[in-house]
């Protein structure tokens, strides 16, 4: 338990402490409107990604010890495939709608400033993360914490080197920190599956289980809804009252608050 505490509390705590050590490069590249507009589009992300999850990271976590005592490996394997055809197959067609009502949104929420290609990015970059974090997630449960940290650690800073290279190289500022969160992922996903491929079998996977999994899925769905608008609930707001500027200094601010949250966690 000391262990894998310690490698899981310190490999998380750096991946997700990363933020924190690149935010004085961030506030340097980034006014404070245009670092607000990173958070709102960070906040469509997570809404997005409970879309495209469905509770199915949960449905992995409960049935992958149950096929593990119904057919070993190759029932494991089946079902992580199933999972991941789903984020494949679903994740893409709610990317593409998402895509598709984007115009809708930038009018919505920033007053059609944010165009579409923006979207498509931001997007695409929720769907390679999710696919990333599945494989990740394999790992967890076949207790390895260090591929498990591996592919998180290198989604984290791959991210991080492309967005601060597009930024500073190419000007791409705002487009360029998504880019680099978009790349960032599909590369850490491209490993992640590729170290998990004994887990992907194509030819056995069913869709058929798609309902199972689901069944299980959305009685948590309400619950990660809620958690979403009590932890987002205050950018909307400020951003709503009183601007881009106050959001942004605000955001900076509780990048600075996250210290205090790695010690913890």
């Amino acid at each position: 338990i000391k262990k894998d505490s310690f490698i899981y509390g310190v490999g998380v705590a750096f991946s997700k402490g990363l933020g924190l050590i690149l935010l004085p490069i961030y506030t340097r590249l980034f006014p404070p409107v245009e670092y607000a507009l990173i958070e709102i589009l960070t906040m469509i992300h997570i809404f997005l990604s409970l879309f495209i999850n469905m509770g199915l990271d949960a449905a992995q976590s409960y049935y992958f010890f149950e096929q593990k005592k119904e057919g070993g490996k190759q029932k494991q394997a089946e079902l992580i495939t199933s999972i991941l055809k789903w984020n494949l197959s679903i994740g893409t067609l709610i990317t593409l709608l998402s895509v598709i009502i984007s115009p809708f949104l930038s009018f919505l929420l920033f007053e059609g400033r944010v165009r579409w290609e923006l979207f498509l990015v931001v997007f695409s970059g929720t769907l390679f993360f999710q696919i990333t974090l599945q494989s990740a997630h394999v790992f967890q449960l076949l207790f390895r914490p260090w591929y498990y940290l591996c592919i998180t650690f290198l989604q984290s800073l791959s991210s991080a080197t492309i967005a601060i290279g597009l930024i500073i190289w190419l000007d791409m500022g705002v487009l360029g920190y998504f880019i680099g969160f978009s790349l960032g992922s599909l590369i850490a996903g491209l490993v992640g599956w590729w170290l998990a491929r004994d887990y992907i079998d194509w030819s056995t996977s069913r869709k058929e289980t798609w309902p199972r999994l689901i069944r299980f899925g959305i009685p948590l769905i309400p619950a990660n809804f809620a958690f979403f608008f009590m932890e987002s609930s205050d950018r909307w707001i400020l951003g709503f009252f009183h601007g881009g500027i106050a959001l942004g200094i605000y955001a900076v601010g509780l990048k600075l608050s996250m210290a205090m949250n790695l010690l913890v966690e």
